[in-house]
Parts: structure tokens; C-alpha cells; sequence
């Protein structure tokens, strides 16, 4: 699928659940910045390969935040997503732009596994603030992302005490 067929696929599954907006973070479950294929879902929908930004997906817009380390990398990847770029004058943040952008009653899909409950519990906050539901149980990527990769499956190890500092 290229960019335009997976967006359209994306919002056709939006659209059967209700879902005026998606956000897509780049992290995976432990909020690392350079995550295993399996985790990369801002990348296989973009096309942005950077390591840091947020897409957010409406019926209208398909957006991504970066910050200026990769401002000129995700414009020259990207085709059908707009660049905000992070930290510059007069961009907001994508919950910001959310909620001037939703209606009251709308819903928002983040996939609550790839977000701290900190970041939840602001967002939720943000949202409900403004009557928009925030629903961290929805996966959206997944059943369109047909060669994703793996679970990464490599046993857990113990660093010894000169990595760690101590015991």
C-alpha cells in the first residue's frame, strides 16, 4: 500500500468506529525514541523514517510533528502528510490542534500501549476539558500494517554494576 491507500484505509476504519482523529506516537511501549520494526506504525504510515515526531489523522488532515532535527527529512519523505513544525513560531502541539480542530462529542484513537499514563492522564484531561473522548483501547494500525514486523523476542539480560552504577 502507498501512502494515499493506507490514509484511506485508515480513515475508512475511523469512520466505521466512530473516530474523528488518530494519533500515531513514534515510541513504543517502554517510550524508547528508536524503536524495533514492529513499533515503527508513525513510520509505515508516513513514510518519515526520523526517529522522533507524532502523525495525527482526521477526516481532512493527515499531519506530522517533528522537531527541527527533522524538519527537511520529513518534508522530502513525506507525500500526502503536512509537516508542523515543532517548536516553531505559532505551531501548536498536536492536542492543542485538536482540540481547536474537533467538534465536542468527537473521539480520538491512540493505542494506549505506546503512551505513559502520565501522557494519557494529560490528554485525557486536555480533551475532556473540551468533550472530546480520548480512547486508548483502539489499535487502528494494526490490521492495515500487513509486513509488519515482528514482536521483538530477544531475552531480558542483566547489566553488571560498572554499566549500572550499582547493584
Amino acid at each position: 500500500m502507498n501512502s494515499k491507500e493506507k490514509l484511506a484505509a485508515l480513515r475508512q476504519k475511523m469512520e466505521d468506529r466512530g473516530i474523528a482523529a488518530v494519533i500515531v506516537p513514534s515510541g513504543d511501549p517502554h517510550q524508547s525514541e528508536y524503536t524495533a520494526a514492529h513499533w515503527q506504525g508513525r513510520h509505515w504510515l508516513t513514510g518519515f523514517t526520523g526517529s522522533a515526531g507524532t502523525a495525527v489523522v482526521t477526516k481532512a488532515h493527515a499531519i506530522v510533528w517533528t522537531d527541527f532535527r527533522y524538519w527537511i527529512q520529513a518534508q522530502s519523505q513525506m507525500d500526502e502528510f503536512e509537516l508542523f513544525k515543532q517548536g516553531d513560531d505559532g505551531v501548536p502541539d498536536y492536542d492543542a490542534w485538536l482540540v481547536k480542530n474537533l467538534k465536542a462529542g468527537e473521539g480520538v484513537a491512540l493505542d494506549g500501549g505506546l503512551v505513559s499514563a502520565a501522557q494519557t492522564k494529560k490528554l485525557r484531561a486536555k480533551f475532556g476539558d473540551n468533550d472530546i473522548e480520548l480512547d486508548t483501547t483502539l489499535d487502528l494500525i494494526s490490521g492495515l500494517w500487513e509486513d509488519r514486523g515482528p514482536m521483538p523476542a530477544t531475552p531480558a539480560f542483566v547489566l553488571g554494576d560498572e554499566y549500572a552504577g550499582r547493584s
